[in-house]
């Protein structure tokens, strides 16, 4: 019988990222930033993880591994140690690294759940708001398949309604019915 776990490739990465975070924040020479940043990842990667029907979790993972690239190469490009560190601060900054290599391999795990959610629960498009962020680009003309009911598509073809003069007044309620018993008079 084979062992069937949702998303383990994604968990093993998460692992990954964990342990390399770790690693990385015990040298002392990182910022308190990356731990940030970092956990940020974490979360979104959980995120992803449990909410199996949202397009969100991967969308925000993604944005936030892009940035975190970023942010990584201006970490380490600043708070590189020096030669004279001890073993653990080279220690951290090859975990550093490690986790920085390991980034393009989440994004592409990332996409290809988010690819896999959107042709589950739709097309795939931008998250709902940023369709609007590009609209002046032509980005963001995405059209939905429904059609908005409340919104007319030819204001100019709706008439008011009158009623028909024929027809008597419509009252909005019966009349009240007498009570024999008296109960309800008041």
């Amino acid at each position: 019988m084979a062992l069937r776990i949702p998303y383990a490739p994604l968990k093993v990465v998460f692992c990954i990222h964990l342990v390399l975070i770790v690693w990385a924040s015990e040298s002392m020479w990182l910022p308190t930033s990356y731990l940030g940043y970092n956990g940020l990842l974490l979360l979104t990667i959980m995120w992803t993880i449990h909410s199996r029907d949202s397009e969100e979790g991967p969308f925000m993972g993604i944005m936030v591994n892009g940035v975190s690239v970023l942010l990584d190469i201006v970490t380490l490009s600043v708070f590189w140690p020096n030669f004279s560190s001890s073993g653990l601060g080279w220690f951290g900054s090859l975990c550093t690294v490690g986790n920085l290599l390991m980034r393009p391999i989440t994004s592409y795990m990332l996409y290809k759940i988010l690819v896999d959610r959107a042709a589950t629960y739709g097309n795939f498009s931008l998250p709902a708001g940023l369709d609007t962020l590009f609209q002046g680009t032509g980005l963001g003309h995405a059209r939905s398949p429904y059609e908005d009911i409340d919104q007319p598509t030819n204001p100019q073809t709706l008439t008011p309604h009158s009623p028909d003069p024929s027809m008597p007044p419509q009252t909005p309620y019966p009349p009240k019915p007498q009570d024999p018993l008296g109960f309800n008079s008041a």
